[in-house]
């Protein structure tokens, strides 16, 4: 196994961890986003409920659509480039949230700023493909794509916790959190410049560091012309590419709505809840939680969505990336079930829990199975593009619509719906299924023949 102790550290090993450390950093802003962005809206304009989630349906389009220009800037720019270009952005984002809140009382400068914040995830996000240029051996492609996001796990624990502390530190509250967002930026900005001679991606111009330039005489082979990369209508042709990106979206987009939801659920004084519940359970939740309550659910949330990556890897390799991706389904019924019959602290604690837990399964499965049925470079680039949009857009979609769907469903609708999503994605695992034992029986009639 390449992370053993005996063989660290290689160049790729020492690469993956800069990625990431980077994608900590992002991810923090991220979480932090997700504790306070839609409470500042609701702060700077409480009678429009519509745009209440607003900030982070914004910021989750802005990172979808971002990835579709990713590869262009990739070919114009170079990787390293583009990620600072992006990390620069997201650093403006933040000062730009800073000033609507403390300075402007503006929520239009407001989602501006959370526009500026969601082209700089796209770059962090990004790097679970990246760190597969770095001459990953393939069969540690799952394991180093599971280190990359289990970089998430510090940024879940840092984003909430320095929100938390920095809510009220200036006149206006949250408008404290955004500091924190671009000392993170700051320093993301700072990692990528040290670590600039360690990252030298395969499908860039420069060589890799641990590569040095021959200096024998004797000329070397020439490469075999590499193929041409195939169209993505051939790639999304096979029904577990397909399956793949239906699964890493529409888990996505199921975890994103009950989490863009759950700030504005757990402070809301009368929640609206579509069953009768015992009156001890009514006064409590009547009080509503507090920013720091919240935050430390959402801090639980999201060291779920990351933590299991460590083994997620090896689960895969064991198990085979549909079957996990049906585990994740499962838990996401669990989680679904644990907030649906429970309004309390310890409800949203669980169920978020669990939810991160699930997502996790499924979504590293479905990163696993893109990258198993592409090739690296351009083709991979392509995929991972359109599997962000699709991930992203839908996200955004549904992050949007959740503020709505809290008001008109209550947090117990909304897990209703929960329900029929996971038995989708159930359903898209054993269409799969089916699919793959069809195609193997038929090449192995054919080779009987």
């Amino acid at each position: 196994m390449a992370w053993t102790m005996a063989k660290w550290p290689s160049a790729w090993q020492l690469s993956t961890l800069l990625l990431a450390v980077g994608w900590a950093l992002s991810f923090s802003v991220m979480t932090a986003c997700a504790a306070t962005a839609n409470l500042a809206a609701k702060y700077l304009n409480p009678q429009l409920t519509a745009t209440h989630t607003m900030p982070l349906a914004l910021m989750t389009f802005t990172t979808g659509l971002t990835n579709v220009i990713l590869p262009l800037l990739f070919r114009r720019l170079g990787r390293w480039p583009t990620y600072v270009l992006a990390t620069a952005m997201g650093l403006a984002g933040s000062f730009l949230c800073l000033i609507a809140i403390q300075l402007a009382s503006s929520l239009a400068l407001l989602l501006l700023g959370m526009v500026g914040i969601g082209f700089g995830l796209s770059a962090g996000n990004n790097y679970r493909f990246a760190v597969l240029l770095l001459g990953v051996p393939k069969e540690e492609h799952a394991v180093a794509s599971s280190w990359v996001i289990a970089g998430g796990v510090l940024g879940a624990a840092l984003g909430p916790e320095y929100a938390k502390h920095l809510q009220l530190v200036l006149s206006q509250p949250y408008a404290g959190v955004f500091i924190g967002g671009a000392v993170a930026y700051a320093l993301h900005m700072f990692l990528l410049f040290v670590g600039k001679r360690m990252l030298h991606f395969s499908d860039g111009k420069a060589r890799s560091s641990d590569e040095p330039a021959a200096e024998s005489s004797v000329e070397a082979p020439a490469p075999a012309l590499p193929a041409l990369p195939r169209p993505l209508s051939a790639i999304l042709a096979q029904p577990r590419c397909f399956a793949a990106v239906s699964v890493a979206a529409i888990c996505y987009a199921m975890m994103v709505s009950l989490m863009a939801a759950l700030p504005l659920s757990m402070a809301d004084p009368k929640p609206a809840w579509f069953l009768d519940q015992p009156t001890d359970i009514a006064a409590i939740a009547a009080t509503g939680f507090s920013f720091g309550e919240t935050s430390t659910v959402i801090q639980a949330h999201m060291i779920c969505m990351f933590a299991p990556s460590f083994v997620t890897g090896h689960v895969i390799r064991c198990l085979g990336a549909r079957v996990v991706q049906a585990i994740g389904a499962c838990i996401y019924v669990g989680a679904c079930l644990a907030m649906l019959l429970s309004i309390e602290y310890v409800g949203y604690m669980l169920g978020q829990s669990l939810l991160g837990l699930g997502w996790n399964f499924c979504f590293v499965a479905s990163s696993a199975s893109l990258v198993l049925r592409s090739e690296p470079g351009q083709e991979l680039t392509k995929l991972q593009a359109l599997n962000d949009l699709c991930v992203f857009g839908l996200s955004g979609l549904v992050s949007l619509l959740s503020s709505p769907a809290l008001r008109a469903l209550g947090w117990g609708g909304m897990q209703l719906l929960g329900f029929g999503t996971a038995a989708a994605i159930l359903c898209i695992v054993a269409a799969t299924e089916v699919a793959a034992t069809r195609e193997t029986g038929m090449s192995e009639g054919t080779a009987a023949k």
